[in-house]
């Protein structure tokens, strides 16, 4: 899938580069120019790539209401990505904050949704991997940045495996870190043994920190 330069999200500095050299559609023919471009920037060739992957997957991300389509994320990062647009459209001297904790943020998908390249460095993106670091990074989002939009995407897959304790402590530090501030905490679900049904993980704990009043939960399912 070849598309216009233009409408695809890569570093400006790259961007610049390729069209300098004269090429408005990507990937360019000739993919020694991209990686040379890459290259001269510092983008090693394994992110190139991944570049390329990203800005040529068909999307597929559609709304039918408020309901999200299929696409290469699922329901609920495409919720986030498209929230964190939103955010920044109504609110345009404000950020948002993405902690990123399975590797699906992505600023092809931003711009499907509409965000501008001036939007894009408005948000900043945490990538964690451990209870310490998702802790750790919302504090700093809501302390550095009191306006922010901070999306966590997802709590899940960094406590799933812990013990009961320590998701307990987990998810009453979270709900107070975030108390008061704008901000949408993604779980994931799983198959209940006795009813066979689809619920949230940790369905006790996360309905007793993360229900109204202070909180809306939404429910979006894959198809």
């Amino acid at each position: 899938m070849v598309v216009p330069i233009e409408d695809v999200w890569l570093p400006r500095c790259i961007k610049q580069e390729l069209l300098n050299r004269h090429c408005y559609l990507f990937p360019p023919d000739d993919l020694t120019i991209f990686h040379s471009a890459c290259e001269k920037h510092g983008l090693p060739s394994a992110e190139a790539y991944k570049l390329i992957e990203d800005c040529t997957k068909p999307i597929g991300i559609r709304y039918i209401g408020e309901a999200l389509t299929s696409g290469p994320l699922d329901r609920a990062s495409q919720y986030c990505h498209k929230s964190c647009v939103d955010f920044l459209i109504d609110n345009p001297n404000n950020s948002a904050v993405y902690i990123d904790s399975e590797g699906s943020f992505s600023p092809v998908i931003l711009t499907r949704f509409g965000a501008t390249e001036v939007m894009l460095d408005r948000i900043s993106v945490l990538r964690i991997m451990t209870v310490e670091e998702l802790l750790a990074a919302c504090h700093i989002s809501v302390s550095n940045k009191k306006d922010a939009l901070v999306v966590v995407d997802s709590i899940s897959s960094i406590i799933r495996h812990s013990n009961p304790e320590l998701i307990r402590k987990t998810l009453r530090s979270l709900s107070r870190i975030l108390a008061g501030r704008r901000c949408i905490v993604v779980n994931q679900t799983t198959t209940d043994l006795e009813s066979g049904e689809l619920v949230p993980c940790f369905r006790r704990l996360f309905e007793k920190y993360f229900t109204k009043p202070n909180w809306t939960q939404l429910t979006l399912r894959n198809p």
